[in-house]
């Protein structure tokens, strides 16, 4: 992978740690209740030192409690410039949990959406998408590197402490396919990671 690629990778690594990591109240002695959280994402370009096509950025997390976002982040450069960011949350992300899905066995990655730039929830600059616009990614793994991990975890917070059990995988990715006009191939990196613990009701 090149320099950009790798800081990607890393970057998307840092933000499963964060989201695996975050702290949930639990009371011992409490009465709990059982708490799933997900998260998927993935990220790619298709840039040098000297030129770029494309890059693109994805996140989806939710959880058994209703708690959802979804973070899309475009930038085309060929054939015209586009830029767009959109941040679904609650009910307004619902409709897009479902738009990225990781294998955690073999890296499989699916990106799929159609998306409507004048949702309110996306902004754009440079030149507008004019219309809504398909984004159809696929990605495998690349055979550079990944990274698993699954256990327990424990951590404190000012209600008490909680503990939780994990399963984390991370890949580097060889993605094809469209977003809007810009083509692929891109280099990048995906993962998802699947949290389950206890907290006090």
């Amino acid at each position: 992978m090149n320099g950009l690629n790798k800081r990607k990778f890393r970057s998307l690594s840092t933000c499963m740690m964060v989201t695996a990591l975050a702290a949930a109240p639990f009371a011992y002695g409490a009465p709990v209740t059982q708490f799933n959280s997900f998260n998927a994402g993935a990220s790619g370009n298709n840039c040098d030192d000297f030129s770029c096509g494309s890059w693109f950025e994805i996140e989806v997390s939710h959880d058994t409690l209703g708690n959802a976002s979804v973070f899309l982040f475009i930038n085309n450069y060929v054939p015209i410039e586009q830029h767009l960011y959109c941040n679904w949350q609650s009910a307004s992300a619902a409709a897009f949990l479902n738009i990225i899905s990781v294998n955690p066995g073999n890296g499989t990655v699916s990106f799929r959406v159609t998306v409507d730039p004048s949702d309110w929830h996306c902004s754009m600059w440079g030149t507008s998408f004019d219309a809504p616009f398909n984004i159809d990614v696929s990605g495998q793994f690349n055979g550079t590197e990944d990274r698993h991990e699954n256990g327990v975890g424990m951590g404190t917070n000012e209600l008490g402490a909680h503990k939780y059990n994990f399963q984390r995988d991370e890949f580097s990715e060889t993605f094809s396919g469209m977003i809007g006009l810009s083509p692929g191939p891109w280099a990048g990196g995906a993962g998802v990671t699947k949290r389950r613990e206890v907290r006090n009701e």
